[in-house]
């Protein structure tokens, strides 16, 4: 896991007693979708091929790739101390509204528009069609809109998989996806992305 990788999960885990996601999904909910035979490792653990030229012409993303250099959201939480805040202080609600705005307007990279990208991350599904997940959002940790508030808008991904193949078993499993970049954010019950991924491939984290 990168450093702004675990730097948002802090500054997500500080703000769980102010934040939460919009709707809940229970935890062992599944589809029927052809099974993964062993589970797979967390996907954060690839973060050296950066932005690395595959064979395939898909250029190997981590999260920070997804973020601006010069974001820095922790200025809001420096701004309110949360590490002193109380559960009773009156500034939680204004922090919490100014974190869900600051979230959903986080900035993406513009020059990722229309490149042929594949990222690891973990599988949040929003439709399938009894057979195959056909749109999911993929996110970067655990538990992320469903036991845990959602990432920034800018760190989640809204995946169309079309024809592509998609073996997905349940929530949170771990996959590689590989597909074209289209900057337009999509504002769904459990977050608003970003980005929007045309998945060309679908395939278990390995």
């Amino acid at each position: 896991m990168s450093y702004r990788t675990v730097r948002f999960s802090l500054l997500i885990i500080s703000a769980m007693a102010i934040s939460a996601c919009d709707l809940e999904v229970p935890e062992q909910q599944s589809y029927a979708l052809p099974p993964i035979a062993t589970p797979e490792p967390a996907p954060q653990t690839v973060t050296e091929n950066t932005v690395e030229e595959k064979k395939d012409g898909a250029q190997e993303l981590t999260w920070d790739d997804l973020v601006p250099a010069d974001w820095r959201p922790d200025k809001l939480m420096r701004e309110y101390n949360v590490d002193e805040m109380k559960d009773d202080d009156p500034r939680a609600e204004e922090l919490r509204i100014k974190m869900k705005q600051l979230w959903d307007v986080a900035p993406v990279v513009e020059e990722l528009e229309g490149k042929l990208v594949k990222i690891p991350g973990y599988v949040v599904p929003i439709e399938d069609n009894g057979k195959k997940v056909t749109e999911f959002l993929l996110v970067p940790y655990h538990g992320a809109c469903i036991h845990v508030p959602p990432p920034p808008a800018n760190q989640t991904v809204y995946v169309i998989t079309g024809d592509a193949e998609a073996k997905i078993r349940k929530v949170f499993d771990t996959v590689w996806v590989t597909g074209i970049v289209k900057l337009e954010k999509v504002d769904r019950e459990l977050a608003t992305s970003g980005y929007t991924l045309l998945a060309t491939k679908v395939e278990p984290f390995e």
